[in-house]
């Protein structure tokens, strides 16, 4: 079945059909157009999809209803006004009966959300994210149900696999099957991995979805929804399990966040909460939860708990567990912190009803959130709950508004600072009946959530939040909008014309936010008189001074808060709308820091160590304010405008030093505060062993023929600031000095040492330039070889280091001094005569290259440089001299005379048996070989002079002769001699 339809929105819904012979594919988003996808939707009644177009424009859509497993597609074309939401159901586009997956693509951005029904139970689910790997939260436990639903949005099929994950991480099995071409596919999980006939239930904690990589094409990327029903937990309290079924939308696998908000649990009352913290990570880590009541007072009990969280597992804690509470109700939010990155959800069930719903974590701050009620139904009351978690009094403005965007009721609601507000629908609009959609809007950002409950707790259900779009306005009209004609290029009004904004006039500078208000001019093109400027949407004291140019109080209310501030202005009663929008910036001001807490730590060098949390303490920090740890924004929670965590990532804590640390207020913001330190330390080098890939040797009869050889050191604490120090033995007599070259920041020292063959020495003397103890303008060094640098680059910058015996004043030695005025990086490197270089392969190994001129005992120690730093032990490794190996010779015959030396016997018949050979000669080792032809044969006897070997009979079957050679195990092989086959 395909049919298409063409909607517009008038009073009501009207609909055309006609037929189609195939099915339109509908892509992904593109430019100039917005997709949405709800994978699993159906025709039961109540279940209602909710097109809303909070904006000031006509938003044109297209629908898709598709059901693939029954070739059933419908389109319908559709028109909603500014302002306007629409609700349609299968029977809006002419289906009796419909279970599949519904795609909404608009000219506009739409807040879209889903009504399911089934049987007396209902749920909201959102429009899913697509993605090649994505994880499904609250699987269904050992007793629960789920029915997952995958839809394909490609014109290819593609094949998915199903991980279903155990707490601690354990996969319990895989399934891969293929989604068709623009298809849906359903799959129950309970059928696909069933429970084991006997011994303990297995116990599935969410499920991993997917998409094998395309080698030759384009990744696959699917949607992927879920509900579930009879859900229990009995170790966490949801003790039998519950009928009422629960919607589920996946979660890309990079949506996982290292912290958030629970905005809303209860416990007590017939009601329980359950907590789930899936870990995206392939480490174990833990999550840290801190709960508060309505009033922002922690929770009594245990209000700060640390759950630890299995490497690909998770944790699923009821509140009561985690937190100790005591008898009663409590109610409240929770902030959450992982070490790892986390999906979290939180399940809240009816303890003695059926009433069970999962709920995602909750969504960012925001100053406006969209509800969509439906009919008033007695038997069921809506729960709206806003959480304040800024330093400052939220006061909101709620108002109940028709589909059609008029206003049908409005109040007023205070929020203090870090508590929550609770009311029911029925609390806030009295007398309300008719389905509309409540619009919030709030000075301050705050986090709002809602729920449908059963007056008698046997049904639960999520009301997902939906947003405005930055250029809605708000209702301003009890009065019905005028119908609006089919058709995409409808006009969204009738009357004067729109004026037109260019510019403001003389504005504050800098303009920052809590300024006290101010008058100013905005200039522009047919503003008509009661023409009235809005400021976000709200009408502000406006007087016309011309036809291009009126005049606007702004008062501190709307200045209270930094961001881009909406202009617009409106000409009166009847005109087409609003005029462009200008953008007012409202600057953050600068915030200043007090406090790090800790303000010092360790270098982590591990590549899985976890990152480093950190307080920021001080003021005037704003809702999406970014620490800056040496001009780089990290991960940040905005606690109050006096607090901010971050976690300062594992990489960028390698190297020990003092880092500013500050803090930038968001966009628009005059700058960042001033800093404070953080003071990272090094860790004190650990050697625990020097290793070398074979014997060293060096040959004393050839001492001009030095090599280099790599050493592997390993131990713990190495890192890019290590330096690796070499002591080699004394290769020959005399004064030395090392270093032979440095290079030295101006007024900065470098400690040299004498060594008379071998032994470090003071009986010597030390100049500069030749001057005895250095100068001002060179640089002077103390009796014991402290060289400092001049106060200014001398020139040239190069001077010479000399070192004289005071016994023998021929014996001298020299190094160079480069001062530079550029202070050099923190790196690593390597110090001492015949040191090359060094690699650090990671903080446990590295491998340094190094001269060797001589033999003896070579010594190495390992430096990390303060703040912090230390110096290991010292080890050793050793260089034997040169033994020339001996090549081994067998006797010749033709050059001795002697037939009976060399082999014996010389000869043996073609296709003989295996005969016993026997070698004579010199030099033969334990463990030499005999090659005999192209054959390798292991004798049965070596001595230093013979050697006997068994020959199969296989290698003397042709008549010729045969190459013997013998090659000894240290090298090196002998003559060849024949051996004749007749």
């Amino acid at each position: 079945m395909d049919r298409r339809i063409y909607i517009g929105l008038f009073c009501s819904l009207v609909a055309t059909v006609a037929i189609l012979a195939t099915a339109i594919p509908v892509s992904t988003q593109t430019t100039g157009s917005f997709q949405y996808v709800i994978p699993h939707f159906n025709s039961n009644s109540g279940s209602e999809l909710i097109l809303s177009n909070l904006s000031s424009v006509l938003a044109s859509a297209k629908v898709t209803f598709r059901n693939s497993e029954q070739a059933q597609v419908a389109d319908a074309g559709i028109n909603i006004p500014a302002g306007a939401q629409l609700r349609l159901t299968a029977g809006s586009l002419a289906l009796s009966s419909f279970d599949g997956t519904v795609i909404v693509v608009s000219s506009n951005r739409l807040s879209v959300i889903a009504t399911l029904s089934t049987g007396s139970g209902f749920e909201s689910a959102v429009p899913a994210t697509s993605g090649t790997d994505l994880i499904i939260p609250f699987s269904q436990g050992t007793t629960g149900r789920m029915k997952v639903t995958i839809y394909n949005p490609d014109d290819r099929s593609t094949s998915v696999v199903i991980l279903p994950i155990a707490p601690d991480g354990t996969v319990l099995g895989n399934a891969a099957p293929t989604v068709a071409a623009l298809g849906t596919l359903k799959l129950d999980i309970a059928t696909l991995f069933p429970q084991p006939s006997t011994g303990p239930l297995r116990d599935i904690s969410h499920l991993l979805i997917r998409v094998p990589k395309s080698v030759l094409g384009p990744d696959h990327r699917v949607f992927v929804q879920a509900e579930m029903i009879n859900f229990s937990d009995a170790a966490e309290g949801i003790v039998v399990p519950h009928s009422d079924f629960s919607a589920v939308t996946a979660v890309p696998v990079g949506s996982a966040v290292l912290s958030g908000t629970i905005p809303f649990f209860v416990h007590g009352s017939d009601y329980l909460t359950e907590l789930q913290f899936v870990n995206t990570s392939s480490d174990a880590g833990t999550v840290t939860l801190t709960a508060r009541d309505i009033d922002g007072n922690l929770v009594p009990g245990t209000p700060v708990a640390t759950v630890a969280l299995p490497a690909n597992g998770a944790a699923r804690r009821s509140v009561q567990r985690v937190f100790n509470l005591g008898v009663g109700t409590t109610l409240g939010s929770i902030v959450f912190q992982s070490t790892t990155p986390v999906i979290a959800a939180e399940a809240i069930a009816s303890a003695n009803q059926s009433g069970f719903v999962v709920i995602p974590a909750g969504p960012q701050p925001d100053t406006n959130f969209v509800f969509s009620v439906r009919d008033f139904n007695p038997q069921v009351f809506i729960g709206l709950v806003f959480l304040n978690p800024s330093s400052s009094i939220a006061n909101l403005m709620l108002q109940y508004v028709s589909d059609a965007g008029a206003i049908i009721s409005s109040t007023t609601l205070t929020v203090d600072p870090s508590t929550q507000g609770m009311r029911t629908l029925a609390n806030l609009f009295s007398g309300v009946r008719s389905a509309g959609f409540v619009y919030v809007s709030s000075d301050v950002p705050i986090i709002a959530t809602a729920l449908h409950v059963a007056v008698d707790n046997s049904v639960l259900g999520n009301l997902a939040a939906m947003h405005s779009q930055p250029d809605y306005a708000g209702p301003s009209s009890t009065a019905p909008p005028p119908p609006t004609p089919v058709g995409p290029t409808a006009p969204s009004g009738s009357g004067s014309a729109a004026p037109t904004l260019t510019s403001f006039g003389v504005l504050p500078v800098p303009l920052i936010a809590g300024n006290a208000g101010f008058t100013t001019t905005v200039t522009g093109t047919d503003f008509l008189p009661g023409v009235s400027v809005l400021i976000n949407g709200v009408p502000r004291p406006t007087i016309l001074l011309t036809p291009t140019t009126i005049q606007v109080t702004i008062p501190p209310e709307d200045l209270a808060i930094g961001g881009l501030v909406k202009v617009t202005a409106m000409n009166p009663s009847p005109t087409v709308g609003a005029s462009n929008a200008l953008d007012l910036p409202v600057m953050n001001p600068v915030p200043v820091v007090l406090s790090i807490s800790p303000n010092s730590a360790d270098v982590r060098l591990e590549t899985n160590a976890p990152a480093l949390p950190i307080t920021v303490s001080g003021f005037g920090f704003k809702q999406g304010a970014t620490i800056l740890v040496a001009g780089t924004a990290i991960p940040t929670t905005f606690q109050n405008s006096n607090s901010l965590s971050g976690s300062i990532p594992q990489s960028s804590l390698e190297v020990g030093g003092a880092f500013a640390v500050s803090v930038v207020n968001p966009d628009p913001s005059v700058g960042p505060s001033s800093a404070l330190p953080v003071l990272l330390s090094n860790l004190t080098p650990i050697l625990a062993a020097v290793e070398t890939d074979s014997l060293l040797t060096f040959d004393p009869t050839r001492p001009g023929e030095t090599y280099n050889a790599p050493i592997v050191l390993r131990g713990s604490n190495f890192s890019k600031v290590s330096v690796f120090e070499l002591t080699p033995p004394l290769c020959s007599k005399g004064l030395a000095i090392a270093p032979t070259s440095a290079t030295v920041l101006i007024g900065g020292t470098q400690q040299f040492t004498a060594y008379l063959d071998g032994v470090a020495t003071k009986a010597v003397t030390w100049t500069v330039n030749d001057v005895a103890g250095g100068n001002f303008t060179v640089g002077s060094i103390s009796s014991t070889g402290l060289y400092t640098a001049p106060p200014a680059v001398p020139d040239p910058a190069t001077v010479s280091v000399k070192v004289t015996s005071s016994s023998d004043p021929t014996k001298f030695a020299v190094a160079t001094v480069t001062i530079t005025s550029t202070p050099a990086a923190t790196t690593g490197g390597v110090t001492g005569v015949g040191a090359v270089g060094a690699t650090v392969v990671g903080s446990h190994e590295a491998v340094m290259t190094v001269t060797i001129n001589c033999t003896g005992q070579y010594m190495v120690d390992v430096r990390n440089p303060q703040p912090g730093g230390g110096v290991s032990k010292t080890l050793a490794f050793n260089v034997v001299p040169f033994t020339p190996s001996s090549s081994p010779t067998i006797d010749d015959p033709a050059f001795n005379n002697a037939p009976n030396l060399g082999l014996f016997p010389p000869v043996a018949p073609a296709r003989s048996p295996a005969f016993t050979l026997t070698i004579t000669g010199s030099n033969f080792q334990p463990g030499a070989v005999v090659s005999f032809g192209s054959a390798v044969l292991f004798p049965a006897l070596v001595t230093s002079t013979t050697i006997t070997v068994t020959v199969p009979a296989y290698l003397v079957t042709q008549p010729g002769l045969v190459p013997v050679v013998v090659t000894n195990p240290t090298g090196g092989s002998s003559n060849r001699v024949l051996f004749g086959v007749n």
